[in-house]
């Protein structure tokens, strides 16, 4: 169940994540997996998010945050807080706002590696380019595009590149 919602996951067929992940998700419960319910959790969250099920997204994120704490699943938190921008661009549209959190998810980006680091710079440009100064937009979504270091991080940052 879980490499069927990872698998989902991972080709962006966000819709078809939520029944394995459902399933996944009342399997660890009923086993007492909570790192892996954390895992599971994070990845409904992404999936929610994209579908605009924002209080579906609410509802996870309320356990999902303090679970992921308690335990120290760093990965988890970090795969939930790259939803915060899209959900927090979608329900307010508010670019100060965007442009704070994409600059706090920076700070945490540190510790998880590159790719994060390079998430960070690509929502960084975002906000610029939303806000009309695109040769600032520019600069942060090249910075990111150098810093991805592997195949899974590439796409997403040269897929926002101005041209």
């Amino acid at each position: 169940m879980c490499n069927r919602l990872f698998c989902k996951y991972s080709t962006m067929q966000l819709r078809e994540a939520g029944e394995p992940g459902r399933r996944a998700e009342g399997s660890l419960r009923a086993a007492r997996s909570p790192w892996h319910l954390a895992s599971v959790l994070a990845f409904l969250n992404v999936a929610a998010v994209f579908q605009g099920h924002f209080q579906e997204s609410d509802a996870i994120e309320s356990e999902l945050y303090p679970l992921a704490d308690r335990l120290g699943h760093v990965g988890a938190a970090a795969v939930a807080r790259r939803s915060e921008f899209p959900k927090a661009a979608a329900r307010h549209a508010d670019l100060g706002a965007l442009d704070s959190l994409s600059r706090m998810q920076s700070l945490a980006a540190a510790r998880m590696g590159p790719g994060w680091v390079a998430h960070t710079e690509t929502l960084r440009g975002i906000v610029d380019f939303w806000r009309g100064d695109w040769e600032t937009a520019q600069i942060h979504l090249e910075e990111a595009m150098g810093m991805t270091v592997s195949p899974s991080w590439c796409g997403a940052q040269h897929g926002f590149r101005c041209c």
